[in-house]
């Protein structure tokens, strides 16, 4: 009998195990090279520092798909350049170029439902994602670039979309109506906010509505 227990303790186990990893759409996580296109960028936008594609495992650079499915990425000891141009809103509080080290990106499901983890897509298909780009701004802020994921208001940023074609997968802002119906107002509109934390007081700066194309293609390493 306490054999029989024992066994079904485990199958138990067994079965809650591969569901709640089926729910969560665990799978093998998967490491990158990451390619930028700088010729979408023109007036502003998020460009490589010029050495060609950043690699997972080379120079401190991070460029995988997650066990969840999802796409983290940092520039490591290399730059990344993020262009501003006058914002979408007019507002002109951000002009010239950061060119931080340790730039970050996330990806983000924003409509759960049907997700599908990336290394999981089917040749030929593409998805609607959120994301947010993270760095070091001025005076101990950390700076964010935001496309439908992170904090505030993000109805009128720009979706991301990621397409794979059997081989690569290529990341960008959507085109309009290709994710949200008509919104937002600008294709490639990202929010960029600055937050800094001290003795636990967090302040926050709004910079408004910028045009932040980028174009990534990512192949497996």
């Amino acid at each position: 009998m306490k054999y029989f227990h024992a066994l079904c303790f485990y199958t138990l186990a067994i079965v809650v195990f591969v569901v709640g990893s089926q729910g969560q759409h665990r799978t093998q996580s998967v490491d990158l090279n990451a390619a930028f296109d700088d010729s979408v960028t023109g007036a502003g936008g998020v460009r490589s520092d010029g050495g060609g594609a950043y690699s997972h495992g080379v120079s401190s650079e991070t460029a995988a798909f997650q066990a969840n499915g999802h796409l983290v990425f940092s520039s490591g000891s290399r730059r990344l350049n993020f262009v501003y141009s006058t914002g979408l809103d007019g507002q002109t509080t951000l002009l010239g170029t950061d060119s931080p080290f340790t730039a970050k990106a996330r990806s983000y499901p924003t409509t759960p439902t049907g997700y599908v983890p990336m290394q999981l897509m089917a040749a030929f298909t593409s998805q609607c994602l959120g994301m947010t780009w993270e760095y070091s701004g001025p005076d101990g802020f950390t700076r964010n670039a935001s496309y439908h994921y992170g904090t505030g208001d993000q109805s009128q940023t720009a979706y991301i979309t990621v397409s794979y074609d059997g081989n690569s997968w290529i990341i960008q802002p959507s085109d309009l109506n290709s994710c949200s119906n008509g919104a937002p107002v600008h294709d490639n509109s990202a929010v960029i906010k600055d937050s800094k934390t001290v003795k636990k007081v967090t302040t926050q700066i709004v910079h408004g509505h910028y045009s932040m194309p980028f174009r990534i293609t990512l192949t497996r390493k």
